[in-house]
């Protein structure tokens, strides 16, 4: 009897055991390292005072990790010089959508000023897709860089 007794007590300290194994909830997505990396490809550049947009290929984006749901993300171009965004959250899951506010150095010749920029963007690990949208009000009556990764 005492057996027996024992047995059923085994029996459902097992099935607790095995319950809380079941509910155990799933590792967090370190969502910040997941869209990490360098991205290259096309930049679409319109501005007020041109009816065509300049297209630029060969461009690179380049994402760091800098906390929970947080990245640096830079971008240099020839042509519409050096961009900063630190602290650009990264929210929702695969494709992740960035935003954040930045800075950007440009100019002609060794005259550089720096301007307010915007980023926001999506990046589709799964699906291999990233899509950058930059804006620059205050340059050439407001200037909008495009980004689309190359194939």
């Amino acid at each position: 009897m005492k057996a027996k007794f024992l047995s059923i007590i085994a029996l459902a300290a097992f099935g607790i055991v095995a319950a809380a194994a079941c509910n155990k909830p799933e590792t967090e997505t370190d969502i910040a390292a997941e869209v990490a990396g360098t991205y290259t490809g096309t930049t679409s550049a319109s501005f007020k005072y041109s009816p065509d947009p300049m297209v630029t290929e060969g461009e690179t984006f380049s994402i760091t990790a800098a906390g929970d749901k947080l990245v640096d993300v830079s971008y240099e171009s020839a042509t519409w010089g050096s961009f900063s965004f630190s602290g650009v959250a990264v929210s929702g899951s695969d494709p992740y959508t960035l935003k954040g506010e930045g800075k950007t150095l440009m100019g002609m010749g060794e005259t550089k000023n720096e301007y307010a920029a915007t980023l926001d963007g999506t990046v589709g690990k799964t699906a291999g897709t990233a899509e950058f949208l930059i804006t620059v009000p205050a340059v050439m009556g407001g200037l909008t860089i495009e980004f689309t990764l190359a194939e």
